[in-house]
């Protein structure tokens, strides 16, 4: 219980100095490690960008610090350690609030069927998509639970014209790729297309 309530206690103090500092932290990408002894550099624009045009972008690094947020205490309480990298400026045409929460739904399965493990969260830039993975290096991977278990995430990620992909590698450990439409060229911040 004691253990409870000091990473209850750790996770408030972090989130709060991570607020507090970004004042002060230049633009970077999200790189870090969430699990027990969680470090995080912040980006500087965690604050979601206003509408653009006919839909609206949101940050994917802000998106992936808010569910690493929320999930804070399951992933210690699972003794996951999560590596995180994030290109900086990657948008996508999604509602701030429905990307965080496909976000930390797609981090939940992940912890859920690999506890004790290592992971590595990345999203890069691909043509007019962003891919965001998710890899365990849990063997023996059960890629029918592990379906099961993200089904419904994966039939609302299809009916926006998006995927989420589950690769189960039996030995090596298990990747979901999730490719949301979108995009920004990272190193101009201009957008790749034009919503429609």
């Amino acid at each position: 219980m004691s253990y409870l309530i000091a990473g209850t206690a750790a996770s408030a103090l972090f989130v709060a100095a991570g607020w507090r500092s970004r004042q002060a932290a230049g633009p970077s990408a999200l790189h870090g490690r969430f699990g027990l002894g969680m470090h995080v550099a912040l980006t500087d624009d965690l604050a979601y960008p206003a509408e653009r045009g006919n839909g609206q972008r949101d940050d994917v690094s802000a998106a992936v610090y808010m569910a690493l947020a929320r999930l804070s205490s399951v992933i210690a309480s699972q003794s996951v350690k999560i590596d995180v990298a994030v290109r900086p400026g990657l948008k996508v045409l999604m509602r701030p609030a429905s990307l965080v929460d496909t976000i930390e739904e797609l981090l939940a399965a992940a912890v859920q069927f690999a506890p004790a493990s290592r992971m590595l969260l990345t999203a890069v830039a691909d043509g007019d998509r962003v891919q965001i993975n998710v890899t365990d290096d849990m063997p023996c991977g059960d890629a029918v639970a592990r379906l099961g278990r993200i089904r419904t995430l994966t039939e609302r990620v299809a009916m926006r014209g998006d995927s989420l992909v589950l690769d189960v590698r039996p030995q090596e450990g298990t990747t979901m790729s999730l490719r949301l439409a979108g995009g920004f060229d990272a190193s101009t911040q201009t957008p790749e297309f034009d919503a429609d």
